[in-house]
């Protein structure tokens, strides 16, 4: 059996479409555990129009996305299932997500988790950017063990958490979903933790979810916070298990770490108002994706900068995303010609 986590808070207009896809999948062994997180809204209302007795509701006083893992932890208590997903109450998979998964990870007993592509998709489902898998073989597969570590200590992170399937035992061996005081979500530290724990299997060429993007989203409204908080997590991280990485043959030096992710965070902090008014452009929020990109004017932007600045300020005023639209097509020419 697959259980199935599903934390909402707030998503009425989500949670029809997050149920149904899992009512749809073509793998029918599974319990779905929805925690509804205080909702004020009709979540409740929408979720009790639901009536299969695998889909289990469950209602706690609202602590936030702080603290998610507690959150987790208790829907993983309330499971039995052998794998385990993750589907937050705003996101969802197309139908063969759950057997394409349990297929591989059937064939790979050694892996401990699997994952894919993701398609990115705004309040509505519009299609407004695609998470293709790196390259690098090492690094997906986590194959040595630990090798994941070298994207992680650089924000290069590659797995989503709506595509993932873990086996319990390893979520089990950690103690399950990892609290990290300083981040508001519990993939980052659940998905780090894991690299110590065996091999990754990655699913290449499929969309294996739908990460729903929208003015509430955490990742759109702690953007900063939250890497500032992985970064001081990775820091006590490599303290507390570096025995554990150097018996696996790997070498970290902290400050060089330290270094690269402040380094990274001070260019993200720079070029937020760019970053975030093509974020926003994406969702449909016009006026502010055009006073972010005009903001960003002034911060001397390079050529390609000023490129989807102004690309940005136009698609803005006419109403169609022609910065998305560009990067689709330039990304399938790099695919198809390299």
């Amino acid at each position: 059996m697959i259980s199935i986590m599903t934390p909402t808070y707030n998503h009425e207009k989500y949670i029809g479409e997050c149920i149904q896809c899992v009512l749809n999948q073509t793998f029918q062994d599974w319990e779905m555990i929805i925690v509804d997180d205080g909702s004020t809204d009709r979540t409740a209302e929408v979720i009790s129009g639901y009536c299969d007795r695998r889909i289990r509701y469950f209602r706690q006083d609202h602590v936030g996305p702080w603290k998610l893992a507690q959150t987790y932890n208790f829907a993983l208590s309330q499971s039995t299932g052998r794998y385990i997903a993750i589907l937050e109450g705003d996101d969802y998979w197309p139908k063969d997500k759950l057997q394409v998964q349990y297929t591989a990870m059937k064939n790979s007993p050694s892996s401990i988790l699997s994952f894919g592509e993701c398609r990115n998709v705004s309040e509505i489902g519009k299609e407004i950017g695609y998470f293709y898998l790196p390259k690098e073989e090492k690094i997906i597969s986590n194959d040595p063990v630990g090798s994941s570590l070298y994207a992680y200590f650089t924000f290069n992170l590659f797995i989503q958490a709506v595509t993932i399937m873990i086996k319990r035992s390893a979520l089990e061996r950690i103690g399950g979903f990892q609290y990290s005081p300083k981040i508001p979500a519990v993939d980052y530290p659940t998905f780090l933790r894991l690299c110590l724990e065996g091999t990754f299997l990655p699913i290449k060429g499929r969309c294996l979810g739908y990460w729903r993007r929208h003015m509430h989203s955490i990742s759109i409204n702690y953007p900063l916070e939250a890497l500032r908080g992985m970064a001081a997590h990775n820091l006590v991280y490599l303290e507390e298990f570096s025995d554990t990485i150097c018996k696996l043959g790997l070498y970290f030096k902290k400050e060089k770490v330290a270094e690269q992710l402040t380094r990274k965070i001070d260019h993200i902090a720079n070029t937020l108002s760019y970053e975030r008014g093509l974020q926003y452009l994406s969702l449909n929020q016009h006026e502010l994706a055009r006073q972010m990109l005009l903001k960003y004017l002034s911060n001397k932007p390079n050529n390609r900068q000023r490129f989807f600045i102004y690309l940005g300020i136009i698609s803005s005023i006419i109403k169609i995303d022609l910065v998305y639209q560009y990067r689709k097509y330039r990304d399938k020419a790099i695919r198809l010609f390299g």
